[in-house]
């Protein structure tokens, strides 16, 4: 699939071509055909050679973390599949109808490979979707840009933006200070074995008894019931900056995080896992 954008100059040039044409049609001067000949002969060429370049270049994309804010963590591997070098490829998303570029190659030779970093930013946390692949070029006019687009849909969790500035603040979760031996209702997440059973039966929900460990790791409360509106994105942003600063992706409890939003209540303690629940938390309607 093919889209073509004229640049300003390209519809100046359009233009151009368009008035010397008519000029040269009512003078029949042959120095002004010339001049059309040339107009039209450099239109022709610059087609060409764009389609040229979005036609042999091989594109994959992998996926990385992203969070609001910040460059997004992405591969992009592109290939010349064809036998000239390739010149001005630009590589992006196609969403809505737009191109979004993401990266840049200058120049691709033959049978070159490269791997390049994408330099898209996102603005907002939760799921953000694509409805394709493209990759573009301006060579060698500049007059449009020649788009080539790979239709092959997806969608990513882009993760909360950093706050250090709100870091634990006391409205919005506390340190869990649960003496050995307390009751509480069950959540997603914890022990089974720890079910008080005669209780649970009279009360007819899951009553858990809690156990002191050794080393307890931090407990993140977070209720966005009970937030205001107005600070729900500051809340959430706060709680993913201390997870952002777990450096120990193997380290599986040092920090708990216990969120409850529209879809319910859960517990969690994995990293990557917590950063994707708060990129996709909603406020209470």
């Amino acid at each position: 699939m093919r889209r073509l954008e004229l640049s300003r100059a390209g519809k100046w040039y359009i233009g151009l071509t368009i008035i010397v044409g008519i000029v040269a049609i009512q003078s029949g001067n042959n120095i002004i055909f010339l001049m059309e000949s040339l107009l039209l002969s450099a239109m022709i060429l610059s087609g060409v050679l764009s389609e040229k370049s979005v036609r042999y270049a091989k594109l994959r994309r992998y996926l990385g973390s992203s969070s609001v804010g910040e460059i997004c963590k992405d591969r992009i591997f592109v290939e010349n599949t064809g036998y000239l070098p390739l010149f001005c490829l630009e590589i992006g998303e196609w969403k809505k109808n737009k191109f979004n570029p993401i990266a840049f190659i200058p120049m691709l030779l033959r049978g070159e490979k490269v791997i390049v970093d994408s330099r898209q930013v996102l603005g907002e946390r939760g799921l953000h979707s694509w409805d394709g692949i493209a990759i573009a070029t301006n060579y060698p006019f500049g007059f449009a840009k020649k788009i080539r687009i790979v239709k092959k849909s997806g969608e990513r969790i882009v993760w909360p933006k950093k706050n250090t500035v709100a870091l634990a603040r006391k409205n919005y979760f506390l340190k869990n200070e649960e003496e050995n031996g307390e009751l509480r209702v069950m959540i997603e997440g914890d022990d089974p074995r720890s079910i008080v059973w005669t209780l649970s039966a009279k009360k007819q929900e899951y009553i858990i008894r809690t156990r002191k460990n050794q080393e307890k790791p931090l407990e993140l409360h977070l209720d966005l019931k009970k937030i205001p509106l107005a600070q729900v994105e500051s809340a959430i942003s706060s709680a993913a900056t201390i997870f952002y600063e777990q450096t120990n992706e193997l380290q599986k409890e040092a920090c708990i995080l216990y969120l409850r939003d529209e879809l319910g209540q859960k517990k969690i303690t994995r990293k990557d896992e917590a950063l994707n629940a708060l990129a996709l938390a909603r406020k209470y309607a």
